[in-house]
């Protein structure tokens, strides 16, 4: 109650600090910089120009994104940019976002191309097209291959450094406005935006939809999850709690503008209480910094899913607060 605004920098940095030590050491630094790409395919689909992109991340790893540009797209206007994070879905990667055929509830991409966006939709590291049958495997050789180069790191930081790596890509198009973006991403895609957003503050507005619970109440994301983390489960057992808890990643994104869409009948996450106290938490740094019209959170019944009417809800919710 005797926290004064004032009071908030310090605070915020000691608690980015310790979830970043927890994440272990980076394979490069998170801060932005200007980085190679190049396209390696253009295509016409559903009236919208799709380009193919690979990226230079850190060391020899590059990761691979779709740009979606938006309807009439004029190069010599400038346009805001949006990142669509895709979930687990293995080999698909990227592409779910783009695809409004076979993903009609995951096209944030495309959608958001239709109302006047550049999109870019990143590749999550160990997903994707490099992965080969049986996924399961193909993915544990890939981690297996990254924790030999950089033993001290994790695939959360891992992956938010590929998706910081996708920001600079937005900041050196000629037809984007720099450092300003939104983003929205379900399931791992709504983790993701909102760890993105805590650690880039290029993210001016996210939603982060069915992504985050506590991790004492989801064991389903926490101690059962070893390969990022989120949860060691040697200190788990040996202090009696987690490094850290979701609340506190949330409160690194204020004041900026943030939209949750939980279910309350969501299996992978079937204690929407306790993510809905972890959100109430969390509002208390936009309270304290007189910015509390800028957090938000929407209540559905439509499961592990963003159907039309939350996705529209989430695109207007983007149009009025980025």
């Amino acid at each position: 109650p005797d926290t004064k605004p004032e009071d908030w920098p310090e605070i915020r940095n000691k608690i980015k600090n310790r979830i970043l030590t927890n994440w272990g050491t980076p394979c490069e630094s998170y801060e932005s910089r200007k980085n190679k790409f190049y396209e390696y395919e253009r295509f016409n689909k559903n009236g919208l120009v799709h380009i193919k992109i690979r990226y230079h991340v850190a060391g020899d790893m590059w990761d691979k994104a779709i740009i979606v540009l938006p309807k009439g797209f004029d190069a010599n206007k400038k346009y805001k940019g949006f990142v669509a994070v895709h979930g687990t879905n293995w080999e698909v990667g990227g592409i779910q976002m783009t695809d409004r055929e076979f993903f009609p509830d995951r096209a944030y991409a495309y959608e958001m191309a239709m109302n006047g966006y550049v999109c870019i939709a990143p590749d999550h590291f160990g997903f994707g097209d490099t992965l080969k049958p049986p996924k399961e495997e193909s993915q544990r050789i890939i981690f297996k291959g990254f924790f030999e180069k950089y033993p001290q790191s994790s695939i959360d930081s891992r992956q938010i450094l590929g998706f910081i790596r996708a920001l600079d890509v937005l900041d050196q198009l000629p037809y984007t406005e720099h450092k300003s973006y939104s983003a929205m991403g379900n399931s791992l895609g709504g983790k993701t935006t909102l760890y993105l957003a805590a650690m880039d503050e290029r993210i001016k507005a996210c939603v982060v939809s069915t992504g985050v619970s506590p991790f004492s109440t989801n064991v389903y994301r926490g101690l059962n999850r070893p390969r990022t983390s989120d949860a060691k489960p040697s200190l788990v057992a040996k202090t009696g709690k987690f490094p850290w808890e979701i609340q506190e990643i949330i409160a690194l994104v204020a004041p900026r503008s943030i939209l949750f869409l939980e279910p309350f009948n969501d299996d992978y996450n079937p204690y929407t209480s306790s993510s809905v106290t972890a959100f109430f938490l969390a509002e208390e740094v936009w309270k304290l910094l007189k910015k509390e019209v800028n957090f938000q959170f929407l209540i559905h019944g439509d499961g592990h899913n963003t159907t039309e009417p939350v996705r529209k809800y989430a695109y207007d919710w983007i149009s009025r607060n980025y």
